[in-house]
């Protein structure tokens, strides 16, 4: 089993510098570039499924991958980024001007973000449920960073309130197979098919 998670393409939110969270942000003409090398990247793995986030930056890249593999797209609400309450649509001055220089994100200090323990589990669940129904065969994941970070720290078996310190770029591959029963990281951040792009 194999499950690929590629984080979406850039947005026009990581353009602006800020926190997107779930408010929708769609993909620059950069963005759609890198999701269409992805798509060429992965147009030949075999894929059974493909899923996606709803949100528009991570579908749309999935509908890129998914034209190019022949395949349908399957929505899924679980592999949306974690919610950033207040401190969506801002940048990290703002948010510090607002909330004070010791702010943290994920600690609760911004109003209406999704707590750390809820995302955590969200994600968890989901990526038990794809290694699950995908236990014979590959399905590609377009997600986001924030979900990439989650699954990561999930398979490690990292403390429900760790958080991974890794960078994920746009259209970057993330590997997650399973051997002798349980799931193992096979790549992070693979990001080879994209560093051109845009240079």
């Amino acid at each position: 089993m194999t499950v690929i998670f590629v984080r979406h393409g850039e947005s026009e939110g990581n353009a602006l510098g800020v926190f997107q969270g779930s408010a929708d942000y769609p993909l620059s003409e950069l963005g759609l570039r890198q999701a269409a090398a992805a798509a060429e990247r992965l147009a030949g793995a075999g894929a059974a499924a493909i899923y996606s986030s709803e949100l528009s930056r991570a579908s749309v890249t999935g509908d890129i991958i998914a034209a190019r593999a022949g395949l349908p797209i399957e929505r899924r609400r679980a592999l949306g980024e974690r919610g950033f309450g207040e401190g969506q649509g801002l940048t990290w001055e703002q948010i510090r001007e607002r909330w004070g220089a010791d702010v943290q994100i994920g600690a609760g200090q911004i109003p209406g973000e999704e707590p750390l323990g809820s995302f955590r589990e969200r994600v968890g669940k989901e990526v038990d449920a794809l290694v699950e129904r995908h236990a014979d065969d590959l399905a590609i994941c377009s997600t986001h960073g924030g979900v990439v970070g989650m699954l990561v720290a999930h398979v490690l078996g990292l403390p429900a309130d760790e958080r991974v310190r890794m960078r994920v770029s746009n259209c970057s591959l993330t590997v997650v197979e399973t051997g002798r029963g349980r799931a193992v990281l096979t790549s992070v951040n693979d990001d080879c098919h994209v560093r051109e792009i845009g240079a």
